[in-house]
């Protein structure tokens, strides 16, 4: 994708659905594309304004915060093995 491609404008005020825009705002922010669409919160994707905030939290979404031992892991597979043994 070429930086300030002018289509990729067009493309994202006609898309339909907000998690749709914002998708594509990603995508454009990751090829580092910079353009004010008007909307505050996508202007907030396409700048990376709070792309740590977002990855916070998705960390928290995925319970992925606080990092988990070898032993919690296999604890929580032997655990579900053996409830499935038991039906």
């Amino acid at each position: 994708m070429l930086t300030g491609d002018a289509r990729a404008f067009t493309h994202l005020r006609h898309l339909d659905g907000r998690a749709m825009r914002r998708q594509l705002a990603y995508i454009l922010a990751s090829h580092q594309v910079r353009f004010a669409t008007g909307d505050d919160a996508l202007d907030e994707v396409i700048n990376n304004t709070r792309l740590a905030d977002q990855f916070e939290i998705l960390a928290r979404e995925l319970d992925v915060l606080e990092p988990k031992t070898a032993e919690d892991v296999y604890k929580t597979l032997t655990e579900s093995r053996t409830l499935l043994a038991a039906v």
